[in-house]
């Protein structure tokens, strides 16, 4: 305590940063929600802390003391923060949230293990986010798909499709069919008057889907990549520069930044001329390509095939404009690509200091972001939200 109280300033600091950025009542979303009340509710500030954890203990009516332990995340003048208004309100949802979900996943711990088989096609994605078996991934499951139908319902069909996009991506790949399931919850609360009743229903859509015989197709949402989903992809990467910008010294720029980029971060990668990229078979690399649409002659044949075009084609925004983009390999859909571009081949060199990787795309002027975000899939073809 000699030491608390030592460092009280710091933990003051970040406790009120943190309340400002806790906006709503979260805990009666969830009680709301799950149609059920516990004895109390409590953020844990942890700063050296990695990850999140929502830990209960029994209370002496029944109902449980919850905890969110919040770990912290990128320090601002020296003080560890956690979370901005946005991260914080899910990361409540989520970790509060385990306390009203899994006992109901618990309860019918017999009935779930029938459908075991659903957990080898995830298991390389859970198992290096601790859930190593199959009853504790079915509690992700189901608490993900209840937090993602709160944003749906609090945040609108933008921010939930951005929930669940995420759900998908980090491989909790039967959280749209719970999400789907919830919504007959939702409208016969007549019928369910709290998740309790419910829970059965919902668990048997994991029978259903073990029924099914699911194709390895259900398991591919490549399409939906962020920037960082194929920069930290462990594939050999391709680095293509332009050879037909108008601007000789611009395009002699680009080529040497990109080859700096290579040897720093993709080493045993290639480095190739837009021409030399077209003439190969790159489907088994994770493509940078750099310069504008019409210098680099690779973009400009697979253009149509980068959705967050859009953007930059609609943006009114002066330019000199840049964007950063992911969008699938167009020789496999599997594997991805980063677009590096800009409306002038000078705006290339160094774009790369734009920051980039948790969404689809980037628009910037400069180092300045002007707006981000990622894709949708409507009609079978993938577009921007």
């Amino acid at each position: 305590m000699t030491f608390f109280r030592a460092h009280a300033g710091l933990y003051s600091i970040m406790e009120e940063a943190t309340r400002t950025n806790i906006v709503k009542d979260y805990a009666a979303d969830l009680e709301a929600y799950y149609g059920a009340r516990q004895a109390s509710y409590t953020i844990v500030l942890a700063p050296l802390l990695m990850g999140n954890f929502g830990p209960r203990v029994p209370h002496a009516d029944g109902t449980y003391e919850i905890y969110g332990i919040l770990g912290a995340g990128r320090p601002a003048d020296g003080v560890p923060t956690f979370g901005s208004v946005g991260s914080l309100r899910a990361l409540v949802w989520h970790e509060f949230g385990h306390s009203f979900s899994n006992p109901q996943v618990d309860r019918l711990r017999d009935a779930i293990a029938k459908s075991q088989k659903l957990y080898p096609p995830i298991e390389a994605k859970m198992r290096p986010q601790a859930y190593p078996d199959w009853h504790t991934a079915v509690i992700e499951h189901v608490d993900r798909a209840v937090t993602t139908r709160l944003a749906y319902r609090e945040l609108g069909a933008d921010g939930g499709d951005q929930a669940l996009l995420l759900e998908q991506r980090q491989g909790f790949a039967y959280v749209p069919a719970l999400v789907e399931r919830l919504k007959e919850y939702e409208e016969h609360r007549d019928r369910y008057p709290d998740f309790a009743t419910f829970a059965p229903r919902l668990m048997a859509v994991f029978d259903e889907l073990a029924a099914a015989k699911l194709p390895p197709e259900f398991y591919d949402i490549s399409l939906s990549m962020s920037v960082n989903d194929v920069l930290s992809s462990n594939k050999r990467r391709a680095i293509i520069v332009p050879t037909v910008e108008t601007d000789p010294a611009a395009q002699a720029a680009i080529q040497q930044y990109a080859r700096a980029i290579q040897k720093r971060f993709a080493a045993d990668g290639e480095f190739l001329t837009d021409e030399q990229a077209l003439a190969r078979d790159l489907s088994e690399f994770s493509i940078m390509a750099y310069g504008t649409l019409t210098g680099n002659k690779w973009l400009a044949f697979y253009k149509d095939r980068i959705p967050a075009l859009s953007v930059l084609e609609a943006s009114k925004e002066a330019h000199p404009l840049r964007l950063i983009a992911a969008f699938p390999n167009p020789q496999n859909p599997k594997l991805g690509a980063v677009v590096f571009t800009a409306t002038d081949a000078a705006a290339v060199r160094d774009i790369n200091s734009v920051f980039a990787g948790p969404t689809a795309w980037v628009l910037a002027r400069g180092t300045t972001v002007l707006s981000t975000g990622d894709y949708v899939q409507r009609d079978g073809r993938w577009v921007v939200r």
